[in-house]
């Protein structure tokens, strides 16, 4: 039942965050990381939109993913990691660098 609830709350994350559809559905993992990016990338927005200094940066680079899609890296402003953040953790699809485009595009 609990796991049930769990793949229903991951089904549910994956149709509300922007991507870039693919033949197959994405992981558990690549979910958290596109919610976890695109709430950064909206924190930006709204920073950006007060005036205040974005607290992430989106740092364009190529690793050795699985897939061997190019990925980028969310960072603080400042150059720190986040504390939780692991190096694998900090990787990101394709999908990412596509969403941040979406969300300059929207940007006025």
């Amino acid at each position: 039942m609990r796991m049930h609830s769990l793949n229903d709350a991951f089904e549910q994350l994956r149709e509300v965050i922007p991507h870039v559809k693919m033949e197959r559905k994405l992981s558990k993992i690549e979910t958290l990381t596109l919610a976890k990016n695109y709430i950064m990338a909206l924190t930006n927005v709204i920073c950006e939109m007060r005036g205040e200094e974005q607290p992430y940066t989106f740092v364009d680079g190529e690793c050795g993913s699985s897939s061997g899609d190019s990925t980028g890296q969310l960072e603080l402003s400042g150059g720190e990691q986040p504390e939780e953040a692991s190096p694998a953790s900090m990787h990101e699809t394709n999908n990412n660098s596509l969403l941040h485009e979406d969300l300059e595009r929207r940007i006025p």
